[in-house]
């Protein structure tokens, strides 16, 4: 891995003294409790066959609660029925946590009106987790990075509503999360990429730059639907050819996106 002090990496595999298979990073301050529901492993193609040794890969993850009460239910319906109900759903609540989510979810089979969002990322240290070790559905945190390729900001919780009044229907609600089933895109081999549709509200924000390339970049940690907190990296083009201002404190960001995670193992 290739790290730079301002958080930027670049993880990729070596087969003899050949460099490919990189994968971006961005290594913030997020810490998301999940449960890794399953796992794939991608080796980068050299010339004379795949990489011996992964480091890259994909997750598909339970968004947990700080108290696991994910895993707790998990936990029960792998020892009881052998297995866990997924389902695409919406959930949306109305309060002082007021959020929608929407996508692929799970749902314990003795509660079918209790919801998790189910959330798809790249994960480029991948390699070092084991599943002999740590058999799946398994427990962890992950520090959770979303890089921009689509990108609103406002100033004010109120400048978004009012936004929204005049461009859609609703629901108006500030802290938005379409996961998995939502993904559009693919890569060159025609696989989805793990993109979410994200609404959150911009907690600290900061214009950093790598130091190895001279390049900068707005970084922003954003609390968006069930109090997730995900790190959000923005490219200053980006909001120049959307025609919107930097993030700032107190306000929300509005954003289709790559994602990434780091295994905290």
């Amino acid at each position: 891995v290739c790290a730079c002090k301002s958080g930027a990496q670049l993880w990729g595999s070596v087969d003899s003294n050949v460099f490919g298979g990189f994968a971006p990073h961005f290594e913030g301050k997020s810490r998301v409790n999940v449960v890794l529901i399953s796992t794939k492993d991608m080796p980068f193609a050299f010339e004379d066959g795949p990489s011996e040794i992964v480091l890259d890969g994909g997750c598909s993850a339970i968004l947990d609660t700080d108290d696991c009460t994910a895993m707790d239910f998990v936990a029960e319906d792998v020892r009881e029925h052998g297995s866990i109900s997924m389902c695409n759903g919406v959930s949306m609540r109305r309060d002082n946590s007021t959020f929608f989510a929407e996508g692929c979810m799970y749902t314990p089979w003795t509660n079918d009106k209790l919801f998790f969002l189910v959330v798809d990322f790249d994960c480029p240290n991948i390699g070092f987790y084991s599943k002999e070790k740590n058999p799946l559905p398994f427990p962890c945190m992950v520090q959770l990075s979303a890089f921009a390729r689509e990108i609103r900001t406002f100033e004010s919780e109120e400048a978004y509503y009012e936004s929204q009044k005049k461009e859609s229907e609703g629901p108006y609600l500030s802290s938005q999360f379409f996961g998995t089933g939502a993904n559009v895109d693919t890569d060159d081999k025609g696989r989805k990429l793990p993109t979410a549709v994200i609404v959150g509200h911009v907690i600290e924000t900061e214009l950093k730059t790598n130091e190895i390339t001279g390049k900068q970049y707005y970084w922003a940690l954003i609390e968006t639907s069930l109090g997730v907190e995900i790190d959000v990296v923005i490219h200053p083009t980006l909001l120049a050819s959307y025609g919107v201002e930097a993030p700032q404190v107190g306000g929300v960001i509005r954003g289709y996106f790559f994602l990434s995670g780091l295994l905290l193992l």
